[in-house]
């Protein structure tokens, strides 16, 4: 997983997505008392199976402007971009291997077939 530090505007964020092959968003809340722990075996999982698949996270609390406009209305929400298109959304309840499964076919279209 690239190590890079968050975009803080929505326009830096849209230049991100541009510019990345495979990225994910994570939009949390420190009042969301399991974001912490599905966010941190998120990451884990995300490094060991989906390594090239950058991930960022973003505050909801702390920039609501940014949440709403990628339509994050309840956290946990993970937003994920392959070649600059949302490929997958999945809010409030899910576990890191769902999201793991779901997204190897399109992880290994985008890296394993020499597109890259």
């Amino acid at each position: 997983m690239p190590s890079t530090d968050t975009p803080n505007t929505v326009d830096a964020l849209h230049a991100r997505i541009a510019r990345d092959p495979a990225l994910a968003l994570w939009f949390g809340s420190p009042e969301c008392s399991v974001c912490p722990v599905l966010e941190m075996r998120t990451q884990t999982l995300f490094a060991q199976q989906l390594p090239r698949l950058a991930f960022h996270s973003i505050d909801a609390r702390q920039s609501p402007a940014t949440a709403a406009q990628f339509g994050v209305f309840a956290v946990p929400t993970l937003i994920v971009y392959f070649d600059g298109r949302e490929t997958l959304r999945h809010a409030r309840n899910f576990s890191p291997a769902q999201l793991v499964e779901a997204l190897s076919r399109a992880y290994a279209m985008r890296f394993e077939t020499g597109y890259d």
